[in-house]
């Protein structure tokens, strides 16, 4: 079967297991999904059907129902494909595409500004060329952090020195906290300076005063280098012989910081990567004679999607697709700083590859089974003869405090790192409002809107008569009742076997009012909606 429909099928399939994940549906369409794509000596050489084929059974072995049939491991990366060659040269490719007839596939995988090209780097780049067969390499920022760990804070003079020279480092985010206003008054100072010979710096600290001329020069002049290599030769006299050789390597580059991120692992060959693609997508069968109409009109401007895809093009997803898989199986994931190195788990690793993600699909609708809630993207309806101007139309410049800082409710100041929207049962909401420490219950419970927020703290797990209790460590006053928050989680809920007596878990809880039990003892709250739950770790 063509591996097209395949994954088409099989995503289909995902996504209804997603919305209706009863026992009577995983235990039909697991063992489908396994002798379809995990049954055989190797997998299919698609990166989604494999995504959407384990996560059919990944969903059935959750909820206990996954047939004895189904062998749960084969099911799990990495498969057993041939490791690739990378071995087609240019003058070999230039052949192939000669006797086809046309060099369309091989432009769009190799050329420079190819979009297709650019789909090959995203995702190939995402794995390192080292063997899943050699140790796992470490990455700079994880041998960094292992030095740190075993070298530098177990000691506390040795901390007191890297404390002294992080503070020494230049931060160049702290001067994008002042008010943007300064920063532009900064630069017409300049400018008159410049023009008419005035003291910038006196006229600045008239306006802003003797501090912040203060900060502003000793962001400017940040040459902190000879302080900086009095504390390295200090810190390295603590160490010894086997230390020192490890400064070196791990952690002598958080000291002298470049203006690039250190190494990471070496990559994939990019330009031998594009090259197998395309001669890969030639050998499925494209030929000018076989297809003589498959052209991009890529010279045509237009801004609907195609109706029908270039059979070229399909192709060269499927070779892709395959480049991929053989990656997946053979090679360890290149550096995320989050994550370190590790092996290659899901289509999720790979950037935004995952074109249909099944996982979020809303509930069905009180319309009828027969339909699904829908959020459409709604976008501005924009005339031909205006998208030049569309672009300027707002000025994101006016809004740019706000989106470098933020103020909470209790006037603290943040720097934005990442920002994200976030709905709650379809409502958008901040991270601020949506999320209620438990400490801020103080002592009474009822303090806390406990149907509208998200109630988060830290909790600890204990295993009685078969059931894990997670209990707050604080307790809460109602009325004369005074007692800790438990959750109770059954043998037959699917993550019991996820939790361990005695550990520490954040505890997550949107759901009604807690009640007092029988005896006064605990508040009983069940987790019963999408937003309840807890966090190992």
């Amino acid at each position: 079967m063509n591996l097209y429909v395949m994954e088409r099928l099989h995503g289909a399939a995902y996504g209804a297991c997603c919305i209706d994940p009863s026992p009577m549906r995983l235990e039909h369409y697991a063992p489908v999904a396994y002798r379809m794509v995990f049954s055989e000596q190797c997998a299919p050489l698609s990166i989604m059907l494999r995504d959407y084929a384990s996560g059919i059974i990944e969903l059935a072995a959750h909820y206990r129902c996954l047939p004895t049939e189904v062998d749960l491991g084969a099911c799990r990366p990495p498969y057993k494909s041939q490791p690739v060659q990378l071995t087609v040269s240019q003058a070999l490719l230039d052949d192939v595409a000669t006797k086809a007839g046309g060099d369309e596939i091989k432009r769009s995988c190799t050329g420079g500004i190819s979009e297709f090209a650019d789909e090959i780097k995203h995702r190939v780049s995402s794995f390192s060329s080292v063997a899943l067969t050699s140790q796992m390499p470490h990455t700079q920022s994880e041998m960094n952090e292992r030095f740190d760990t075993e070298v530098i804070a177990p000691y506390p003079d040795r901390q007191e020195i890297v404390d002294a020279i992080s503070a020494l480092q230049f931060n160049p985010f702290r001067f994008l906290l002042r008010p943007f206003e300064i920063l532009e008054e900064l630069d017409e100072l300049d400018e008159l300076e410049e023009a008419e010979g005035v003291d910038a710096v006196e006229e600045f600290e008239e306006v802003e005063g003797v501090e912040a001329v203060e900060e502003f020069e000793e962001l400017e002049a940040h040459d902190h280098s000879e302080e900086l290599q009095q504390l390295e030769k200090r810190l390295v006299d603590l160490l010894d012989v086997d230390e020192k050789r490890r400064f070196t390597d791990e952690f002598r580059w958080c000291i002298v910081r470049s203006e690039k991120y250190p190494r990471t692992l070496e990559g994939v060959d990019m330009e031998a990567a594009k090259r197998w693609v395309a001669k890969r997508a030639y050998d499925f069968g494209w030929t000018e004679e076989r297809f003589p109409s498959d052209s991009s009109h890529r010279h045509s401007y237009s801004r609907e999607r195609p109706l029908c895809e270039r059979i070229g093009a399909k192709y060269e997803w499927l070779a892709l697709d395959e480049l991929l898989c053989r990656l997946a199986d053979s090679n360890w994931l290149s550096e995320a700083r989050v994550d370190g190195t590790r092996d290659y788990r899901s289509s999720i690793d790979l950037g935004f590859h995952r074109d249909i993600d099944p996982t979020v699909l809303q509930g069905l609708s009180d319309a009828g089974s027969d339909s699904v809630d829908i959020s459409p993207i709604v976008l501005e309806e924009i005339s031909e003869d205006c998208l030049q101007q569309w672009p300027f139309k707002l000025d994101p410049s006016l809004g740019m405090r706000s989106l470098v800082g933020r103020t909470d409710k209790a006037g603290e100041k943040w720097l934005v790192l990442y920002e994200h929207q976030l709905y709650i049962e379809n409502e958008p909401l901040n991270y601020f409002d949506a999320f209620v420490p438990l400490s801020h219950a103080g002592e009474d419970v009822n303090s806390v809107n406990w149907s509208n927020t998200i109630v988060f703290g830290t909790a600890s797990v204990n295993l009685f008569n078969g059931s894990f209790y997670i209990k707050t460590f604080s307790k809460f006053s109602n009325g004369a009742n005074r007692a800790q928050i438990r959750v109770r989680v059954r043998s037959s809920e699917p993550y019991f076997n996820l939790l361990v007596d005695g550990q520490k878990v954040t505890l997550f809880l949107r759901t009604s009012m807690p009640t007092i039990d029988a005896r006064n003892k605990f508040f009983e709250i069940q987790p019963s909606t999408l937003y309840s739950g807890f966090a190992i770790g």
